[in-house]
């Protein structure tokens, strides 16, 4: 994540952040799934750096979390 210019926030290892002149970016890792929030440019650029130097897959928008159901937008 260092690579990526992610900083780890210091009291939750789980979640990553970085700044850019596009805004905040954050992921948020548990176990074998990631959550990336962000302006929509930010969130597919970080998707992309992830899909490099990983093997993962996109599935797509989140529609639920820990069994509670997202509200849609």
């Amino acid at each position: 994540m260092n690579n990526m210019q992610f900083y780890r926030n210091k009291t939750d290892s789980c979640l990553y952040y970085r700044y850019s002149k596009k805004g905040l970016s954050i992921i948020v890792s548990w176990v074998d799934n990631c959550m990336i929030l962000g302006d929509q440019k930010n969130v597919e650029q970080c998707k992309k750096e992830l899909m490099e130097r990983f093997e993962c897959d996109n599935v797509g928008e989140m529609k639920d979390l820990l069994n509670a159901r997202l509200k849609e937008r």
